[in-house]
Protein backbone atom coordinates (compact mmCIF):
# COMPACT_ATOMS: atom_id res chain seq x y z
CA UNK A 1 0.00 0.00 0.00
CA UNK A 2 2.70 2.20 -0.83
CA UNK A 3 2.48 5.63 -2.69
CA UNK A 4 1.29 4.70 -6.39
CA UNK A 5 0.33 1.24 -5.62
CA UNK A 6 -2.49 0.40 -7.56
CA UNK A 7 -4.16 -1.72 -10.10
CA UNK A 8 -3.89 -1.82 -13.76
CA UNK A 9 -6.40 -4.16 -16.83
CA UNK A 10 -7.54 -4.53 -19.99
CA UNK A 11 -11.03 -5.11 -20.55
CA UNK A 12 -14.01 -5.39 -23.21
CA UNK A 13 -16.36 -3.50 -21.22
CA UNK A 14 -19.68 -1.11 -21.47
CA UNK A 15 -21.80 0.84 -19.40
CA UNK A 16 -20.62 1.84 -15.47
CA UNK A 17 -17.42 0.79 -14.54
CA UNK A 18 -16.84 0.96 -10.50
CA UNK A 19 -14.36 0.22 -7.70
CA UNK A 20 -14.95 -0.26 -4.46
CA UNK A 21 -12.29 0.76 -1.85
CA UNK A 22 -11.72 0.70 1.62
CA UNK A 23 -9.39 3.46 3.17
CA UNK A 24 -8.67 3.74 7.34
CA UNK A 25 -8.13 7.04 6.49
CA UNK A 26 -8.62 10.07 3.75
CA UNK A 27 -6.74 8.70 0.63
CA UNK A 28 -7.47 10.19 -2.86
CA UNK A 29 -6.54 8.13 -6.31
CA UNK A 30 -5.85 9.10 -9.69
CA UNK A 31 -7.23 6.85 -12.60
CA UNK A 32 -5.92 6.95 -16.12
CA UNK A 33 -8.09 5.35 -19.10
CA UNK A 34 -6.55 4.19 -22.45
CA UNK A 35 -3.53 5.99 -21.46
CA UNK A 36 -5.50 9.51 -20.69
CA UNK A 37 -5.47 10.73 -16.97
CA UNK A 38 -8.94 11.93 -15.85
CA UNK A 39 -8.74 15.55 -14.12
CA UNK A 40 -10.84 14.82 -10.49
CA UNK A 41 -8.91 13.50 -7.86
CA UNK A 42 -11.05 10.44 -6.76
CA UNK A 43 -10.99 10.57 -2.71
CA UNK A 44 -12.37 8.04 -0.04
CA UNK A 45 -12.91 8.79 3.83
CA UNK A 46 -13.02 6.64 6.86
CA UNK A 47 -14.26 3.93 5.31
CA UNK A 48 -15.94 2.43 2.31
CA UNK A 49 -16.97 3.85 -0.85
CA UNK A 50 -17.84 3.17 -4.67
CA UNK A 51 -16.12 4.78 -7.13
CA UNK A 52 -17.26 5.48 -10.41
CA UNK A 53 -14.27 5.76 -13.05
CA UNK A 54 -15.86 6.13 -16.37
CA UNK A 55 -18.99 5.21 -18.54
CA UNK A 56 -18.25 3.22 -21.96
CA UNK A 57 -20.67 3.33 -24.84
CA UNK A 58 -19.96 0.17 -26.97
CA UNK A 59 -18.54 -3.03 -25.95
CA UNK A 60 -14.84 -1.87 -26.37
CA UNK A 61 -11.40 -2.88 -25.33
CA UNK A 62 -10.17 -0.55 -22.52
CA UNK A 63 -7.13 -0.31 -20.34
CA UNK A 64 -7.25 1.40 -16.92
CA UNK A 65 -4.87 2.61 -14.79
CA UNK A 66 -6.03 3.32 -11.04
CA UNK A 67 -3.24 4.49 -8.64
CA UNK A 68 -2.84 5.73 -5.24
CA UNK A 69 -1.61 9.38 -4.83
CA UNK A 70 -1.13 9.29 -1.12
CA UNK A 71 1.78 7.63 0.90
CA UNK A 72 0.93 4.66 3.22
CA UNK A 73 1.56 7.00 6.43
CA UNK A 74 -1.41 9.19 5.38
CA UNK A 75 -3.86 5.93 4.45
CA UNK A 76 -4.18 2.43 4.13
CA UNK A 77 -6.41 1.62 1.64
CA UNK A 78 -7.77 -1.59 -0.02
CA UNK A 79 -9.17 -2.21 -3.42
CA UNK A 80 -12.52 -4.71 -2.53
CA UNK A 81 -14.15 -5.13 -6.08
CA UNK A 82 -14.53 -4.03 -9.66
CA UNK A 83 -18.02 -3.82 -11.03
CA UNK A 84 -18.72 -3.84 -14.83
CA UNK A 85 -20.70 -5.19 -17.63
CA UNK A 86 -17.88 -6.74 -20.20
CA UNK A 87 -14.51 -9.15 -18.79
CA UNK A 88 -11.04 -8.85 -18.18
CA UNK A 89 -8.67 -10.12 -20.94
CA UNK A 90 -4.84 -10.55 -20.42
CA UNK A 91 -2.93 -8.38 -18.09
CA UNK A 92 -1.03 -5.77 -19.79
CA UNK A 93 2.79 -6.08 -20.50
CA UNK A 94 5.16 -5.64 -17.76
CA UNK A 95 7.90 -2.40 -19.01
CA UNK A 96 11.09 -3.36 -20.08
CA UNK A 97 12.76 -0.94 -18.30
CA UNK A 98 13.12 -0.65 -14.27
CA UNK A 99 14.13 2.80 -12.83
CA UNK A 100 14.90 3.15 -8.63
CA UNK A 101 14.71 6.69 -7.32
CA UNK A 102 16.61 7.16 -3.49
CA UNK A 103 14.61 9.97 -2.45
CA UNK A 104 12.46 11.57 1.03
CA UNK A 105 9.21 12.46 1.16
CA UNK A 106 9.36 15.13 -2.29
CA UNK A 107 9.69 11.58 -4.08
CA UNK A 108 5.77 10.64 -2.45
CA UNK A 109 4.48 14.16 -3.38
CA UNK A 110 4.65 15.25 0.03
CA UNK A 111 3.12 18.51 -0.01
CA UNK A 112 3.91 19.32 -3.72
CA UNK A 113 -0.42 20.32 -4.61
CA UNK A 114 -0.12 23.28 -1.67
CA UNK A 115 1.51 26.77 -1.16
CA UNK A 116 2.95 28.91 2.04
CA UNK A 117 -0.42 29.28 2.94
CA UNK A 118 -1.79 25.56 3.09
CA UNK A 119 -2.83 23.89 6.21
CA UNK A 120 -1.58 20.59 6.71
CA UNK A 121 0.58 20.95 3.77
CA UNK A 122 1.37 16.87 4.45
CA UNK A 123 -1.93 15.69 4.28
CA UNK A 124 -3.49 13.88 1.90
CA UNK A 125 -5.31 16.63 0.64
CA UNK A 126 -1.98 18.71 -1.00
CA UNK A 127 0.06 15.33 -1.76
CA UNK A 128 -0.44 13.43 -5.09
CA UNK A 129 3.02 10.96 -6.11
CA UNK A 130 1.75 10.95 -9.67
CA UNK A 131 2.33 14.46 -9.68
CA UNK A 132 5.77 14.20 -8.40
CA UNK A 133 9.43 14.24 -9.78
CA UNK A 134 9.90 10.61 -9.70
CA UNK A 135 6.82 9.38 -10.98
CA UNK A 136 6.78 11.67 -14.00
CA UNK A 137 10.41 10.76 -14.35
CA UNK A 138 9.69 7.11 -14.65
CA UNK A 139 6.55 7.65 -17.17
CA UNK A 140 8.31 9.98 -19.34
CA UNK A 141 10.72 7.32 -19.65
CA UNK A 142 8.21 4.05 -20.11
CA UNK A 143 10.06 2.55 -17.14
CA UNK A 144 8.63 0.83 -13.60
CA UNK A 145 9.80 2.20 -10.52
CA UNK A 146 11.11 -0.39 -7.78
CA UNK A 147 11.47 -0.62 -4.51
CA UNK A 148 14.25 -1.88 -2.42
CA UNK A 149 13.98 -3.32 1.18
CA UNK A 150 16.66 -5.39 3.56
CA UNK A 151 15.27 -8.00 5.21
CA UNK A 152 17.35 -10.81 7.46
CA UNK A 153 16.87 -14.11 9.10
CA UNK A 154 16.21 -14.56 12.60
CA UNK A 155 19.37 -15.44 13.70
CA UNK A 156 21.00 -12.41 11.60
CA UNK A 157 23.57 -14.38 10.01
CA UNK A 158 22.22 -13.82 6.45
CA UNK A 159 20.99 -10.47 4.62
CA UNK A 160 19.15 -9.56 1.68
CA UNK A 161 18.35 -6.98 -0.60
CA UNK A 162 14.96 -7.50 -1.86
CA UNK A 163 14.21 -5.28 -4.72
CA UNK A 164 10.47 -5.43 -6.26
CA UNK A 165 8.11 -3.08 -8.22
CA UNK A 166 6.89 -0.89 -6.41
CA UNK A 167 3.01 -1.60 -5.93
CA UNK A 168 3.96 -5.12 -4.96
CA UNK A 169 4.04 -6.12 -1.41
CA UNK A 170 6.72 -8.15 0.43
CA UNK A 171 5.48 -11.77 0.80
CA UNK A 172 8.18 -12.85 3.55
CA UNK A 173 6.94 -16.16 4.00
CA UNK A 174 7.53 -16.96 0.14
CA UNK A 175 11.07 -15.17 0.04
CA UNK A 176 11.77 -17.37 3.49
CA UNK A 177 10.87 -20.70 1.38
CA UNK A 178 12.84 -19.22 -1.61
CA UNK A 179 16.00 -18.56 -0.03
CA UNK A 180 15.72 -21.68 2.35
CA UNK A 181 15.57 -20.34 5.70
CA UNK A 182 12.97 -20.58 8.96
CA UNK A 183 11.53 -16.95 8.89
CA UNK A 184 12.81 -13.50 7.41
CA UNK A 185 12.18 -9.81 9.25
CA UNK A 186 12.64 -6.58 8.05
CA UNK A 187 16.57 -5.35 9.05
CA UNK A 188 16.41 -3.14 11.78
CA UNK A 189 18.58 0.73 10.91
CA UNK A 190 20.97 -0.46 13.48
CA UNK A 191 22.19 -3.13 11.98
CA UNK A 192 21.47 -1.56 8.47
CA UNK A 193 23.86 0.80 9.09
CA UNK A 194 26.44 -1.55 10.79
CA UNK A 195 26.29 -3.76 7.79
CA UNK A 196 26.08 -1.35 4.71
CA UNK A 197 26.25 2.31 6.28
CA UNK A 198 22.91 3.21 5.04
CA UNK A 199 19.73 3.55 6.54
CA UNK A 200 15.76 2.17 5.93
CA UNK A 201 14.92 4.08 2.75
CA UNK A 202 18.57 4.65 1.41
CA UNK A 203 19.19 0.93 0.65
CA UNK A 204 20.16 0.32 -3.09
CA UNK A 205 22.23 -1.68 -5.09
CA UNK A 206 24.39 1.45 -6.37
CA UNK A 207 24.32 2.74 -2.78
CA UNK A 208 25.96 -0.84 -1.50
CA UNK A 209 28.22 -0.58 -4.37
CA UNK A 210 29.20 2.90 -3.28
Amino acid sequence: DHSAAGIEFQAFMSGELTVTVSSDEVAFFTVYIDGKRIEERFEVRYGEKTLTLASFEGNYLHTVRLLKETESMNALSIFTEISMTGYIVDAPDERDFFIEFIGDSLTCGYGNLGDSSSTAPGGPLWQNVTQAYAFIASEKLGAEIRKTIVVCNRQKTQFFLVILPANKRFDSKLFASMMRTARVSFASAEDMQNLIGLTPGEASVMGILN
